[in-house]
């Protein structure tokens, strides 16, 4: 029979080794906490040392990389904005927009005058998916850029920003206006047009309906829907029903469906109800974007 004093020293050792196993548990997660963060830091670095890399699959893979670290990302993005040079830093600007990092704006429009126009293309394109409202002035700047594709993702952006970008209205008017200017960059002069809410685009826009071109028939539909003028809707109803536009193709005719809805006009009502109804040479995707707009419209 065991004595009293080996009973207690037993019964003491149980709490003295949970507090061993406690302590090697808690050993443990250090360990691995630890082992992710210096994980973590290693991949990031090797990542920001990639964006620049000469090979674009690489530069892809930094991307993937860099993007899903999300805010723990930033403090190492703002680092690089300032030390990147040429393709890395534009790179660095892509991040910073698809992250959404608002303390790099004034960092982004120091560089939209950089040398490199593919540094220049992706700060335009960045502060537009920012929304950065200071950002307007110096991008109406960059519509008078010699590269078409910093002009085009300037449009952009001013599109993106929307009705704080209303001093662009003439500048982007102009370059859809231009009878030299290249297509892309009147394409997205129409679109920021529409987003930005000017009515002085109404007229310009509507010149750029052909239903012979599809990207220039497409982007001016789209653009008088988020245009939203009441105007527009006569114009719009005979490009999209008239006479000679028998051959109209169904993406543009559904475009125009829902730019109809958009500007809520009764007067579109009749228009409707003729693609609802349809003929052979109207799409079933037309027919059913014209029910489902009669039903937007109460109808």
């Amino acid at each position: 029979m065991p004595s009293e004093e080996n009973v207690i020293k037993e019964k003491g050792r149980g709490p003295a080794r949970e507090k061993i196993a406690l302590a090697v548990v808690v050993g443990i997660l250090l360990l691995i906490a630890i082992s992710v963060v210096v994980r973590d830091r290693m991949a990031l670095n090797e990542a920001f040392r990639s964006v620049g890399d000469t090979n674009p699959d690489i530069r892809l893979w930094a991307l993937e990389v860099i993007l899903p670290y999300g805010d723990r990302a930033i403090p190492r993005l703002m680092d690089e904005l300032q030390s990147q040079q040429g393709i890395g830093l534009a790179m660095c600007a892509i991040i910073a927009g698809r992250l959404r990092v608002e303390q790099a704006v004034p960092r982004l429009i120091e560089i939209l005058s950089d040398p490199s126009w593919k540094v220049r293309q992706s700060a335009a394109s960045a502060l537009g998916r920012l929304k950065a409202t200071e950002a307007v002035t110096p991008l109406i700047k960059c519509l008078g850029d010699k590269v078409m594709s910093v002009r085009r993702n300037s449009a952009i952006a001013l599109g993106r920003i929307g009705e704080a970008s209303r001093p662009a209205a003439p500048k982007l008017i102009e370059l859809l206006s231009s009878a030299t200017e290249l297509r892309q960059v009147k394409m997205a002069a129409a679109r920021a047009l529409g987003r930005i809410g000017d009515e002085r685009a109404l007229q310009p826009i509507l010149k750029l309906l052909d239903p012979k071109d599809f990207d220039f028939g497409k982007a001016a539909v789209r653009a008088l829907g988020d245009l939203g003028s009441p105007k527009a809707v006569e114009p719009l109803c005979k490009f999209l029903t008239g006479k000679g536009m028998e051959d109209l193709p169904p993406a543009i005719r559904v475009a125009g469906v829902k730019a109809l809805v958009k500007i809520g006009d009764k007067r579109a009502v009749p228009t409707l109800k003729v693609l609802a109804d349809g003929t052979k040479t109207i799409s079933w995707l037309v027919r059913q974007a014209a029910v489902e707009a009669l039903a937007k419209m109460g109808e």
